[in-house]
């Protein structure tokens, strides 16, 4: 649960750090079919990941198959991270959005956007890895549940960051150029998400424990 955590701070570092071209470098049609088949790929491969470990929990029993969900589940995740970076830099797909005037006006509309392109993602994961985890931990729990409780781990996350970059925005809609410069510049991009890191590690633990809806023992 806890590296979700880090999976959303990677996929806001990931998106922080793109810098649209001028022009984009293929037609849209041609970067939608392409992200569209990577998508695709990925899922049809997560499904295969996923079925192998039911076939080792047949085969081989529940620990050579606990294993393996654990080894599976962190690599999808990495792949879900590496997928992301390149629709965003290989493919430059928010330089689409950015051609859109209410992009322009709101940017954080546009990257949050792409932060839920990122949980859908790992959605596909977890709804691959949902009949694993149920055959090897417990078989009562439903799907929506079990995606609901992955899910719940990035809201901490996305909320700082959130109501920082509604702030950032406003900031460059006010007429003020000096503070415009120094959030455009790589030391203030630095700052910026200096800061973030810093309301994430104030603000997380109350939000998880408000979100997972944890209790004091008695």
């Amino acid at each position: 649960m806890y590296a979700n955590f880090i999976y959303f701070i990677l996929a806001i570092l990931i998106y922080a750090t793109y810098q649209p071209a001028e022009q984009p470098g293929l037609p849209w049609w041609d970067a939608a079919l392409a992200a569209t088949g990577l998508v695709l790929g990925f899922a049809l491969f997560s499904r295969w990941s996923y079925a192998r470990v039911n076939t080792i929990a047949a085969q081989s029993g529940h620990l050579a198959a606990d294993h393996r969900f654990t080894v599976v589940s962190a690599r999808q995740a990495i792949m879900a991270i590496i997928l992301f970076a390149i629709l965003i830099h290989g493919l430059g797909l928010p330089a689409y959005g950015h051609a859109l005037g209410i992009f322009l006006t709101l940017p954080t509309l546009l990257a949050l956007i792409f932060l839920l392109l990122f949980l859908a993602l790992l959605v596909i994961v977890w709804s691959c890895a949902h009949k694993s985890y149920q055959r090897l931990y417990d078989p009562r729990v439903q799907q929506s549940a079990y995606l609901l409780s992955n899910v719940r781990m990035a809201v901490p996350v996305i909320i700082p960051w959130l109501l920082i970059s509604i702030i950032a925005d406003i900031i460059f809609a006010l007429p003020f150029d000096r503070p415009k410069q120094l959030l455009s510049s790589t030391e203030g991009q630095v700052v910026y998400f200096l800061i973030f890191l810093v309301v994430v590690a104030v603000f997380a633990p109350a939000a998880i424990q408000r979100f997972w809806g944890c209790r004091p023992l008695e």
